[in-house]
């Protein structure tokens, strides 16, 4: 987690990644515990996770984890000039 200068005063992004073989069942959801007790500590008021939107796995954990979307950015051009959307969910920290 970290600030972003594009990003509302006291929000913080996130970016969680998963290795796609031997998954370890509840490791993403310590994780995320770990995270939002961070995030109060450190005054955060939302968490920011921009995922790809052919990023089936990354849409699905952050839904899981109660993020939900409030921003689409359509047709972001990869590296190699691939345009995919990019899916924007926020998670509120109370």
């Amino acid at each position: 987690m970290e600030l972003h200068p594009k990003l509302p005063e006291n929000w913080s992004d996130i970016a969680t990644f998963a290795r796609l073989k031997s998954k370890v069942p509840g490791v993403g959801t310590a994780l995320f515990e770990k995270s939002k007790t961070f995030a109060k500590q450190a005054g955060i008021v939302a968490i920011n996770a921009t995922i790809r939107a052919d990023n089936k796995g990354g849409l699905a954990y952050y839904k899981k984890m109660g993020f939900e979307k409030y921003l689409e950015n359509k047709a972001k051009l990869l590296n190699d000039g691939t345009p995919v959307d990019r899916v924007s969910k926020r998670y509120s920290v109370a």
